[in-house]
């Protein structure tokens, strides 16, 4: 298995649009993502904390 997944194939696992996904990065809500160019790479490790969480992703609540 890969150690890193893009952002249009993590979200294709999570049914989620991958715009979504990339907002989630953005904001900070997946652990241990990198970008390369203009690609961002998920940990593949996230598939396993997605799969045993009830809420997806775990936001960082900010205090504003």
């Amino acid at each position: 298995m890969r150690q890193y997944l893009t952002a249009r194939e993590f979200a294709h696992v999570v049914k989620r649009d991958p715009k979504t996904v990339i907002n989630w990065i953005k904001r900070g809500w997946i652990v241990g993502t990198r970008r390369i160019g203009h690609l961002y790479q998920i940990p593949a490790s996230e598939i396993q904390v997605y799969q045993n969480s009830k809420t997806y992703p775990a936001k960082k609540w900010r205090k504003s």
